[in-house]
């Protein structure tokens, strides 16, 4: 009765703004900012996930980067690959179980004060 949801995203794709406009669009609760109550999927904070695949992305990818052949073979991009492959540190992962209980005694202190 327990699982986790792992939620990471590279700035490839968007910055620490996108990263948790998606990411509050996974929270199904009401929310409030600046004393408006937003519902679910809804407000400032949240990103509206549309599913729909754009048919014309393979088109406005190979306009923006050029042939396919050009960029990926470049000389750049395989010192830039072979560079991060031999400077980044690896990954350490961790993961952590948190008590409900005492989680739920922590808000309610807090509320308290």
């Amino acid at each position: 009765d327990t699982f986790g949801l792992v939620v990471s995203m590279s700035h490839v794709l968007g910055d620490g703004f996108t990263y948790y406009r998606l990411y509050g669009a996974l929270d199904q609760r009401p929310t409030q900012v600046a004393g408006i109550t937003y519902q679910a999927s809804a407000g400032p904070a949240r990103a509206r996930l549309n599913p729909w695949r754009k048919a014309d992305f393979p088109r406005a990818v190979s306009q923006a980067l050029g042939p396919q052949q050009a960029w990926p073979s470049s000389r750049a991009a395989r010192w830039g690959s072979l560079l991060d492959a031999l400077l980044r540190p690896k990954h350490r992962w961790q993961a952590w179980e948190v008590d409900a209980t005492w989680l739920r005694d922590q808000k309610r202190q807090f509320q308290d004060q």
